[in-house]
């Protein structure tokens, strides 16, 4: 049996046209419609609600009721309940991060005493689905609690619970955005209440909501946390062996005891310290112990996104420190030398005169040239057995650059004082110039 040939739509819809079953949600079933007008397509996600979901309610209803009418009154008054989603999903229109109601019906069943409730939503892409074909980064983790963070934000202004928050009850915008549906089991606060019912997925259920204790909007908070530690955990619940492959309901159901016992949670392993720290402060045991509502927790998760990453220290090869602590030293040294050689051997205009002054000049040129060269070498050697020993991969660049300013010097000044003392014996070893 077909979608089509499963479900009546209501007489007001006839317009839409029911094409394929897409799964089954807390309280109903849904549907993908489409509507057609002017060659245009419209698609919608229709949710199909049978009050009772079965016929065995029925029988045992007429076996105390002997008279239909009584037990479709009955029914009627389970109807209303339900259609409490109806109206909460209106007061919820338009928000973007919560999924849209278009229209609703509710309708007598034409087979029993039973009702039929029909609500048309907005056509979105099931998380569950989604998650298949795109894996999950750190980057979308976060969104996605942003995006839910937010819608569960419109939620507390209009005092509504979810009490459902799951996988299966996030869906996917063509843009990529998610947004929150299934408003089924949502619970409107009211100021006088000190328990509720427990409702929703044991799963993902707040401690405080299964042990029947009094809870508020952070037992949704406790969900969302919940979900964003299975997608930061390598798509592992917490408390569960990742090693192991397979996870049997046992497993599950001994996870789920321990954490209702309050046993610490260990952070999940698959993302950054920070936003594990977001995600275990959001699933902490005690209600006071997690974020105060939905808007601090938004923050924490909007604050990962906006921090810097820290600049890591440049440094630099030892080899390249030492070969510039070489070079500079060098430079002094020539440079050095040269001034030197230029204020004691600058010749006078008498000088100029004879050639044996000249040859004398390009002597003590040739001697000069050999010197440094021999001191320069030397220098070399010296300075890279000495900077070898002292540069260690540790050093950082302002070290760096203190050694090789005093190597330089120090040995300018050496070389420097030497070639000063040749170059002053050598001229005086010359002959006086004639007169």
């Amino acid at each position: 049996m077909t979608a089509d040939e499963e479900i009546k739509l209501p007489p007001a819809w006839r317009a839409w046209q029911i094409r394929e079953f897409l799964g089954k949600g807390s309280f109903g079933k849904v549907y993908k419609a489409e509507k057609t007008s002017g060659g245009v397509s419209a698609w919608s996600a229709i949710k199909v609600v049978e009050i009772p979901p079965d016929d065995s309610e029925i029988g045992l209803l007429m076996t105390e009721l002997h008279d239909q009418d009584a037990v479709r009154e009955y029914f009627k008054d389970q109807a209303e309940t339900y259609a409490e989603e109806i109206e909460t999903m209106y007061s919820l229109q338009g928000i973007s991060n919560i999924v849209s109601i278009q229209d609703h019906a509710v309708v007598p069943a034409e087979d029993g005493p039973g009702w039929v409730i029909f609500i048309r939503m907005e056509l979105l892409t099931p998380f569950l689905e989604y998650q298949v074909t795109h894996p999950m980064q750190e980057k979308d983790i976060i969104r996605l609690g942003e995006s839910i963070c937010r819608a569960l934000i419109r939620c507390g202004t209009k005092g509504i619970i979810h009490r459902d928050i799951k996988p299966g009850n996030i869906f996917v915008t063509d843009d990529e955005d998610f947004k929150l549906g299934d408003f089924g089991v949502a619970k409107h606060l009211d100021y006088t209440a000190n328990t509720y019912s427990v409702k929703g997925t044991f799963a993902y259920m707040a401690p405080e909501v299964c042990n029947r204790e009094a809870y508020d909007g952070r037992a949704d908070l406790y969900s969302l946390g919940l979900i964003l530690y299975k997608l930061a955990n390598h798509n592992t619940d917490a408390l569960l062996d990742k090693a192991k492959k397979l996870h049997t309901r046992k497993d599950k159901e001994t996870a789920f005891e321990r954490r209702m016992k309050g046993e610490p949670l260990p952070p999940p392993s698959g993302c950054s310290k920070a936003l594990a720290g977001v995600i275990l402060k959001a699933c902490a045991f005690r209600q006071e112990d997690r974020y105060r509502n939905a808007q601090e927790m938004l923050t924490a998760l909007t604050a990962l996104n906006t921090a810097k990453p820290k600049r890591r220290k440049k440094t630099f090869p030892l080899k390249a420190v030492l070969a510039a602590v070489i070079i500079a030293g060098c430079g002094l040294t020539i440079a050095a030398l040269g001034g030197r050689y230029f204020i004691y051997n600058h010749p006078t205009v008498s000088e100029k005169t004879t050639g044996q002054e000249k040859s004398s000049e390009k002597e003590t040129e040739k001697v000069t040239e050999e010197a440094t060269l021999q001191k320069t070498e030397k220098v070399t050697e010296e300075a890279t057995l000495q900077e070898t020993e002292k540069v260690t991969e540790e050093t950082t660049l302002q070290e760096t650059e203190n050694v090789m300013e005093e190597a330089a010097v120090h040995e300018s000044e050496e070389v420097t004082e030497e070639a000063t003392v040749q170059q002053t014996g050598k001229a005086s070893e010359e002959p006086a110039p004639l007169q």
